[in-house]
């Protein structure tokens, strides 16, 4: 008798797990699945990428660092559906004095950086425009860039002396 119940309940609370599917037969719900969350497949939005120069001497914002190198102050505007991990910033080595790369900073979907680049060394009147790449990564690893560049301005040619 014992073991008659037994197997009495297992078929009970087999046929507790099933349903009637809308064909009359029997359907045992699915197997779960998870919660159907789609996965996040979008990369971060990187908009207005911009490179300037940092001249303390200037009071404008100029675009162009002077020959002799300095600070750059890179900014971008980053959005993302689900949300943004990290923003970074880099050059390429033979141009950074230091770091080749920065973390940049933001609040608000605008983030900020700055890094350090050598002087031009090229001949008098040349310019070199630098690349500066921005990476954005949102919390799914999907990831974007976009490029701003900043010009370095070569020596001027010296004053010419007085003629004799």
């Amino acid at each position: 008798m014992r073991h008659v119940l037994i197997l009495l309940s297992a078929c009970v609370l087999a046929l507790a797990g099933c349903k009637k599917s809308n064909n009359g037969t029997a359907d045992s719900g699915g197997g779960g699945g998870g919660g159907g969350s789609t996965p996040d497949t979008t990369a971060p939005v990187i908009a207005s990428p911009l490179a300037e120069a940092v001249v303390p001497d200037d009071p404008g914002t100029p675009t162009a660092l002077p020959y002799t190198g300095g600070a750059i102050t890179i900014t971008a505007a980053v959005s993302d559906t689900v949300g943004v991990s990290s923003v970074t910033a880099a050059v390429s080595s033979s141009y950074a004095n230091g770091a080749s790369s920065v973390t940049l900073t933001g609040s608000g979907g605008t983030y900020t950086g700055s890094l350090t680049l050598y002087g031009n060394p090229s001949s008098i009147g040349a310019v070199v425009t630098v690349p500066v790449t921005i990476t954005a990564t949102d919390a799914a690893a999907n990831s974007s860039t976009a490029t701003a560049t900043v010009t370095v301005v070569a020596a001027s040619a010296p004053p010419s002396g007085p003629s004799l």
